[in-house]
């Protein structure tokens, strides 16, 4: 398999790497009604698609909020 040869960047790790949905853990990604994602605002994966990934679940989340809170 292509990940086993060695030369997949470290970049791609599987979701049981990525780091849990800690409440005190998480980054800001909503400024009042704007809500930003991408791999440019990660903490812990800056420029790479895991910090993309982060940013995206925890975006959608803060989104998912604020719709059903009205």
């Amino acid at each position: 398999m292509w990940a086993d040869d060695g030369l997949v960047p470290h970049d791609c790790l599987p979701k049981s790497c990525l780091p849990e949905d800690d409440p005190e853990e998480r980054q800001q990604v909503a400024f009042g009604n704007l809500i930003f994602a991408g791999e440019h605002l990660s903490d812990a994966y800056y420029g790479y698609m895991n910090g993309a990934v982060e940013t995206g679940r925890l975006a959608a989340g803060v989104a998912q909020r604020l719709l059903t809170m009205g």
